[in-house]
């Protein structure tokens, strides 16, 4: 979670100081941030009552549809994207400061269905994370959907927009993977095979890349 980024930098910066002080720094760093925000714990901060909210600028997407304008408070959601965004620019100014030299690599969300699936294991139970808000506030089964597809695009957005700004900072747009749902062991974790496609078709490739 961006949240949490603030508490571990500081251990982050001490081992990549240690690294480079020892002539090794970082060749790589692989960075998942921000799925938790967006469509995890933090999804039903960025719900209305179901009253369209005041407009607000929205540069990630152009394409609004009206379930998103009935639902989503783009003011929270912005903030969101801000801290998402502002936590993956402080790993980058780690890297520029400690490993100049290395690549980041981000990604994307696959294909996620808003579904009645928690995580558990053991005695733990996590979720839904979007189908169970999205139902107490009332979203229709084919709004839910839609307003998942376009959040997992703005989303992605967001991530590229840093993207075009930072050098060596690669993200792995991976939304279109995975779309059956019976590929997910819950509503936003897939299967071991799923993780392991993303991994062999984008993870491997781009981490060769990077290492030359």
């Amino acid at each position: 979670d961006a949240r949490d980024i603030r508490t571990r930098m500081r251990l982050w910066r001490d081992i990549a100081a240690t690294l480079a002080d020892r002539g090794r720094p970082f060749a790589l760093f692989l960075v998942s941030l921000g799925g938790n925000d967006v469509i995890g714990r933090d999804f039903a901060r960025h719900l209305t009552d179901g009253t369209p909210a005041d407009p607000v600028r929205w540069p990630w997407n152009r394409r609004r549809p009206a379930a998103v304008r009935q639902w989503i408070d783009l003011g929270a959601l912005s903030a969101t994207f801000d801290a998402v965004a502002a936590a993956h620019e402080g790993i980058l100014d780690l890297r520029d400061g400690l490993a100049p030299g290395a690549t980041v690599i981000t990604h994307t969300y696959a294909a996620v269905t808003p579904s009645n699936t928690p995580y558990k294991f053991l005695n733990m139970r996590s979720g839904p994370w979007i189908w169970k808000p999205l139902t107490e506030r009332g979203v229709p089964a084919r709004d839910q959907q839609v307003i998942t597809d376009w959040l997992l695009e703005s989303f992605a957005a967001r991530l590229q927009e840093v993207a075009t700004r930072r050098a060596r900072y690669v993200v792995l747009d991976t939304r279109l993977e995975l779309p059956d749902p019976n590929a997910w062991d819950n509503e936003i974790h897939p299967l071991g095979p799923g993780f392991i496609h993303l991994a062999d078709t984008f993870w491997a490739p781009s981490i060769e890349d990077a290492l030359g």
